[in-house]
């Protein structure tokens, strides 16, 4: 069984989101590793 999830991250189409560089989304990444209580939903 293989699966694929795929995010896209920066939107060209949306220019109301703002882009995340490469360094951002590692540090976010790295983040949601370490503490992932803080993206639970609802806890905040």
């Amino acid at each position: 069984m293989n699966f694929e999830h795929l995010i896209q991250i920066n939107d060209p189409s949306n220019p109301l989101v703002e882009s995340l560089t490469r360094e951002q989304l590692w540090e976010d990444l790295v983040l949601r590793a370490e503490q992932p209580q803080l993206f639970v939903l609802g806890t905040r």
